[in-house]
């Protein structure tokens, strides 16, 4: 099951033989018991899903982001309002 909601992934590295691979992943939990239901004490066991996705090394997500195939898109402005202040993003 792949979650979709990629802002909650995260980007860390994993040094194996000596060299640097880049994954990104996620962790969430899942009630075992699908009826059970909430987030009090009580209210069923759950367990912990962990997802890691293979990105490369640095050269490689380097190369994919820059080789990568751009859509064409409309420029349209948005304002995003986060927490430490204001942008305009397109």
């Amino acid at each position: 099951m792949m979650n979709k909601n990629f802002a909650k992934y995260t980007i860390f590295p994993e040094i194996k033989k000596g060299k640097r691979y880049y994954y990104a992943g996620t962790t969430y939990r899942v009630k075992i018991d699908p009826s059970n239901s909430g987030k009090i004490r009580g209210s069923g066991k759950s367990k912990v899903i962990t997802e890691k996705i293979y990105l490369g090394t640095a050269s490689d997500v380097l190369n994919k982001l820059f080789n990568a195939k751009k859509s064409p898109q409309k420029n349209t402005f948005q304002r995003i309002w986060p927490a430490y202040g204001y942008l305009e993003a397109c």
